[in-house]
């Protein structure tokens, strides 16, 4: 996990030296970076975990800590996908070219009531927020990588 690096909350959408600023982890404990853009192009959720790896290996945008987030971290970031330097960024629209507009992997494994789905990840439709789930090796959706900082503690004086 990565310092925090702010002592003082940017603006939701804002780009700042560790992404675009996307909200809070549900639990308020983590602010949530995203990337600029997505992935170029729709993947399985294998071919995106790696894509994700190559850019850490790369230090893309200066940082090697991006993942795929969890479900509760891609909620947020439906939630505030039009504010700032999000909005527009993200392939909702049949016309996007996306195999599945609007649908985005989380890293969360898929779980029903009383089964698990070993090769299932869940997955949130930006477009309305519905939320289902995909095969990792079959499904081609869209991903978005993000960075997760600790919230800084209040100096105390």
């Amino acid at each position: 996990m990565t310092e925090a690096t702010n002592t003082k909350t940017p603006k939701l959408g804002q780009l700042t030296k560790d992404g675009v600023y996307a909200g809070l982890t549900a639990d308020g404990k983590q602010q949530i970076y995203a990337m600029p853009k997505d992935l170029d192009v729709t993947k399985t959720f294998n071919d995106a975990a790696k894509a994700v790896e190559e850019l850490n290996t790369a230090n893309a945008f200066g940082h090697n800590d991006w993942q795929i987030g969890s479900l509760d971290v891609m909620r947020v970031l439906q939630k505030n996908q039009n504010e700032g330097k999000l909005a527009g960024t993200f392939k909702t629209a049949s016309s996007s070219g996306s195999d599945c507009p609007g649908w985005y992997w989380s890293s969360t494994p898929h779980r029903a009531p009383n089964r698990a789905y070993p090769d299932g990840v869940d997955d949130v439709h930006f477009s309305n927020g519905d939320e289902y789930w995909g095969y990792k090796v079959f499904s081609r959706l869209n991903c978005r990588p993000v960075r997760l900082l600790p919230v800084a503690a209040p100096s105390l004086g």
